[in-house]
């Protein structure tokens, strides 16, 4: 679908820093928050919410941050909240020598996404 934005996203579980955090992405996060509110009796909260210009680029950020994390892994997308100590945001978002970019314009997006952290 053109012009739809791909966001990638951190949402809590609760409201301290050692609660459970989900990373996902979106094309709607309030749709998915709201989504996800129904079936969780804790309140749930967007901790980030960046723009990605694609899907492509926000599977390859999404895929990533699940692996760095991957230690820290609670069950499916969701990790034990200290793992947010464990990440530099900034430097996961930048491209890896091999891989390729769905559109050029990528690279500005990360320069544009670095406002958000």
């Amino acid at each position: 679908m053109a012009g739809t934005i791909t966001y990638l996203y951190i949402i809590r579980s609760g409201l301290s820093n050692s609660d459970p955090i989900k990373i996902g992405i979106a094309d709607n996060v309030e749709n998915r928050l709201s989504g996800m509110q129904t079936g969780n009796p804790r309140e749930l909260v967007v901790l980030y919410k960046i723009p990605m210009n694609s899907r492509n680029h926000a599977f390859m950020v999404e895929n990533r941050l699940h692996r760095k994390l991957s230690k820290f892994n609670i069950r499916g997308e969701w990790f034990v909240g200290r793992a947010l100590n464990k990440i530099h945001i900034k430097d996961l978002l930048e491209k890896r020598k091999h891989e390729k970019l769905y559109h050029e314009d990528d690279l500005d997006m990360i320069y544009e996404a670095n406002k958000y952290i």
